[in-house]
C-alpha cells in the first residue's frame, strides 16, 4: 500500500492547522466567559441607561433654561443677557449629547466607551453625595478586572457567539427604576414650571 497522498500537493485544498481548537471548544469557552461576566456586563449597561437618561435630561434642562431666560425679560425682570443664555443652552445640549453617546456605548459594552465614561465619572465625583457614589461605582465597573474583560475587543466576539444568554432583571430593580423615573419627571416638571413662572 502506498503512502502517496494526492491532496498533499494540491494548492486548492483547505489549510490544516493543528493548533486550532475545535469549534465546540471555542463556543464552550465563550459561554463560560459570558456567564462569569454577565452580572458585570448588565451593571455597565444599567449605568449606561442612567447616562442616556442624564443626557436627555440635560438637553431638556437646557431648553427649559432657554425658556426661562426668554420669559424673564417679558415678566418685567432684569433678565439675562441673551447670548449668555444661548451659550449655557448650547453647553447643556453638548453635554447631553456627549452623555447620550457614552450611555449608548455603555449599553452595548463597546470598548471605546472606557475613556469618555471615565471622564464623565470623574466629573460626577463632584456632585456630592449621590453623584459621588454613582461615579465611584462607575469607575469600579470600568476599571475592575471584570470590567477590563467586558470592555475588551474580544468580549464582543463572546457576545456574538452567545446570543442565547440574556440577563434577567429582577422585579425589585424594575420597581426602583419606575420610582426613579417618576421622581425625575416630577423634578423636571417643577423646574420647568418655576422657570416659566419666574
Amino acid at each position: 500500500m502506498s503512502d502517496f497522498d494526492p491532496d498533499l500537493n494540491n494548492p486548492y485544498r483547505a489549510p490544516v492547522t493543528a493548533d486550532a481548537p475545535p469549534l465546540q471548544e471555542i463556543d464552550g469557552q465563550a459561554t463560560t466567559i459570558r456567564r462569569e461576566h454577565l452580572n458585570h456586563e448588565a451593571s455597565i449597561q444599567g449605568m449606561g441607561s442612567l447616562y442616556v437618561l442624564g443626557g436627555i435630561l440635560s438637553a431638556i434642562g437646557g431648553l427649559a433654561f432657554l425658556a426661562g431666560g426668554i420669559a424673564a425679560p417679558n415678566a418685567g425682570g432684569a433678565g439675562m443677557d441673551f447670548a449668555f443664555v444661548i451659550g449655557l443652552v448650547l453647553l447643556a445640549v453638548c453635554i447631553g449629547i456627549f452623555q447620550l453617546a457614552v450611555g449608548l456605548g455603555m449599553r452595548k459594552v463597546k470598548p471605546w466607551v472606557k475613556i469618555p465614561a471615565t471622564v464623565l465619572a470623574a466629573v460626577g465625583l463632584l456632585h456630592i453625595p449621590v453623584g459621588t457614589l454613582l461615579s465611584v461605582y462607575v469607575l469600579y465597573l470600568l476599571h475592575s478586572s471584570k470590567g477590563k474583560v467586558v470592555l475588551d475587543e474580544s468580549y464582543q466576539q463572546v457576545i456574538a457567539q452567545t446570543p442565547e444568554i440574556k440577563y434577567k432583571t429582577s422585579i425589585i430593580v424594575k420597581v426602583l427604576v419606575v420610582i426613579l423615573l417618576l421622581f425625575l419627571a416630577l423634578a423636571i416638571g417643577g423646574a420647568v414650571f418655576s422657570a416659566v413662572g419666574s
